[in-house]
């Protein structure tokens, strides 16, 4: 188990190393939040008109939630695979670039069509298994919202997974899919990020937001009002920081763990060894 442990910590590493070999990684994750406000402002739009022409009816809402959510998917989705790309390129020890990305995503546009699809049907039962929100102590609510997040999580993990093995090896989602066979023996590195490395890597940025604060309210006797207008923009930087960095870290671990521990490739730059019999 120690050696799994050292597998996450050393694909952990390696995740952050890669923002110094290539400063192109960080372009998804930093264009992401602005495609997202563009399809949100799209969508309130497309709301507007549904309510404006009078298709009000549950069902009406229902299936724009629907659509709405499957854009979200696709465009994430797409994204998401032109940085699993370039991750890639960047540990085969080569250049990368957004456009390189982007291609290699529009390329294998169909599968992630397919993503999308299933990561939208499965949100759906979700949300349905959820149901509405009763007033009041809800037992059965509490219980079926709880499922729903399990299933969800769930879900999300097996799809950071089954995107690598699309994208950098070019199955397709089907093959990717059956493909979680080998990719369920990391397991370990998984869940050792998951509980573990990631939330400490949040929990970090959220430990400078507080020295921020701690800083802004020593220096308020002094400087009164700037004290404040000063945290807030430190407090919106690293807000914004934490947001892409977790989107890079979350992207990158997982394309780099597929690499070294499912297809047992080398990464360029790694000097030390991954432990892959399992």
């Amino acid at each position: 188990m120690f050696a799994r442990l050292k597998n996450s910590w050393l694909l952990f590493t390696t995740t952050l190393s890669f923002i110094k070999k290539d400063r192109s990684l960080l372009a998804v994750p930093v264009i992401l939040p602005f495609a997202n406000l563009g399809l949100l402002i799209i969508l309130a739009v497309m709301a507007f008109g549904v309510f404006i022409f009078g298709a009000r009816t549950e069902l009406a809402w229902f299936a724009f939630g629907v659509i709405a959510l499957f854009l979200s998917f696709l465009l994430n989705t797409f994204f998401a695979a032109a940085h699993s790309w370039m991750v890639f390129e960047v540990a085969k020890g080569k250049d990368t670039t957004l456009s390189s990305g982007l291609r290699r995503a529009s390329h294998n546009l169909a599968d992630i069509i397919w993503f999308s699809i299933v990561m939208t049907l499965v949100h759906v039962i979700t949300g349905l298994l959820r149901g509405k929100r009763q007033n009041g102590m809800d037992i059965g609510s509490a219980i079926r919202n709880m499922l729903a997040n399990m299933i969800e999580g769930l879900v999300g993990i097996l799809g950071k997974l089954v995107l690598p093995a699309m994208i950098v090896t070019d199955k397709t989602f089907k093959e990717a899919v059956v493909d979680l066979k080998r990719s369920a023996k990391t397991w370990p590195e998984v869940l050792a990020f998951e509980i573990g490395l990631g939330p400490l890597f949040g929990l970090a940025f959220f430990a400078i937001a507080i020295v921020l604060g701690l800083l802004a309210y020593a220096v308020s006797p002094f400087i009164g009002m700037y004290a404040l207008i000063a945290f807030i923009i430190s407090l919106v930087i690293v807000i914004i920081a934490m947001g892409i960095l977790s989107k890079f870290v979350n992207a990158t671990y997982y394309t780099l763990l597929y690499l070294a521990l499912v297809e047992k490739k080398h990464i360029h730059g790694v000097k030390e060894l991954f432990h892959t019999k399992f």
